[in-house]
């Protein structure tokens, strides 16, 4: 009997452990600033590749990320490119030399329009994000697919323990 019920307690006791083992991380927050979003992950700001890898895990949230990703690379490239022909032209204008007002209003013009691009990124950003939360809260996580299930049975004349596994 000592046997039986150490057993019971044993197979009980690794179930819970098992089922309480966190594998995954916890929700990320999303934090509206000003110009975008910040996400947030147990207290650190995390960038958009560690996003990208955070979300590995969860299979439409990672091509949603990764498509932000790439809107958010195209938009920072054309907008280092119209800041560049602004700068340039305002540091000849600080030294002294003529200035090509032309190139200021290229600059400003393709600047403007890493906007939209910078904002769309954002969106899929955040639909991602929001994506990742949602599947760490449903019944068909991609993150835990094990969860054993454990019920106490008893009847008049004796105790049973049914331990039921879907892998």
């Amino acid at each position: 009997m000592k046997t039986l019920f150490g057993t019971i307690i044993f197979i009980v006791g690794f179930a819970f452990a098992a089922n309480s083992q966190d594998t995954t991380k916890g929700s990320i927050d999303i934090q509206k600033v000003f110009g975008g979003y910040n996400f947030i992950l147990e207290g650190q700001k995390l960038r958009i590749n560690e996003l990208v890898h955070i979300l590995e895990t969860n299979q439409p949230a990672h091509i949603k990320i990764k498509s932000a990703r790439t809107d958010y690379s195209i938009a920072t490239a054309v907008s280092m490119v119209g800041g560049f022909m602004v700068g340039w032209q305002l540091g000849n204008a600080v030294s002294g030399n003529s200035v090509k007002w032309e190139m200021i209003a290229l600059g400003s013009g393709v600047a403007i329009v890493a906007i939209p691009l910078t904002k769309r990124s954002m969106k899929k950003a955040v639909g991602a994000v929001k994506l990742y939360n949602e599947s760490l809260t449903s019944n068909t996580s991609y993150n835990n697919p094990f969860s054993p299930e454990i019920k106490l049975c008893f009847n008049d004349k004796m105790v049973g323990l049914k331990i039921h596994v879907l892998l």
